[in-house]
């Protein structure tokens, strides 16, 4: 299996007949690292011949405030037109999941509640709309799985910076057939959490199977937004 070990995540890469789609039609908005100078890893980049969607811009001032030249952040063109975040961090890792949704609030939760993840944030979150520059940015939900940022935006931002592709939609596709197919979550016991799944109401869009010859049992179901989400359980 091609792929690549990033702290505590791999990413997952399989060769398919036609290219995947990149446009933002889907949940799964990109993927991003974190830079410790933003500056001097966008120049050798750009140095090394990388392309990207977006130039190193200031957004010192999302959080409110009026701050100037200490958070940036620029995308990256991948592979097959992959966003990919660079960002102002502490570190030089694999740091978040950027998503969209309908009703962030609800994902968030949801999130929460079947995989653990952990709300960075205090008391009940904002459901008041926020906007930035234009774009409507919340109400947001950032949520934390070990040490990957699961972060999620009103599907309102998407139809702001995509007006043609969202002029006549009102939903996501599936993530499936995207050039990020699906995210992922180890579990420990993957008949039991199925089961769990199944009596909240989760679509289990693949039954348990095994994979790498047995080394894996797998399934996948789908989550807020129709995000396709793989369940995996080491044997």
């Amino acid at each position: 299996m091609d792929a690549v070990l990033t702290q505590k995540s791999w990413l997952l890469f399989k060769k398919v007949d036609t290219p995947p789609k990149s446009e933002i039609t889907s949940a799964i908005w990109h993927i991003g690292w974190g830079a410790e100078n933003m500056k001097e890893t966008y120049q050798e980049l750009l140095d090394n011949g990388t392309k990207f969607a977006t130039p190193i811009t200031d957004i010192s001032d999302i959080g409110g405030g009026t701050a100037q030249g200490v958070f940036f952040f620029t995308y990256v063109d991948g592979p097959d037109h992959q966003l990919i975040e660079l960002n102002t961090a502490n570190h030089h890792h694999f740091g978040h999941i950027h998503m969209l949704s309908k009703d962030p609030i609800a994902a968030g939760q949801w999130y929460m509640k079947e995989f653990g993840l952990v709300w960075r944030g205090r008391g009940t979150p904002s459901r008041e709309p926020r906007m930035y520059k234009g774009y409507q940015i919340g109400p947001s939900m950032s949520l934390m799985m070990d040490n990957v940022n699961i972060i999620i935006f009103p599907m309102e931002y998407a139809k702001t910076e995509w007006p043609d592709l969202w002029k006549d939609r009102n939903d996501f596709e599936s993530t499936a057939g995207h050039v990020t197919d699906h995210i992922g979550f180890s579990v420990d016991n993957l008949a039991e959490t199925i089961a769990r799944l199944k009596k909240d109401g989760v679509k289990v869009t693949d039954e348990p199977g095994a994979a790498l010859g047995g080394k894996l049992q797998i399934a996948f179901i789908e989550g807020p937004d129709k995000v396709r989400i793989e369940l995996v359980e080491e044997r």
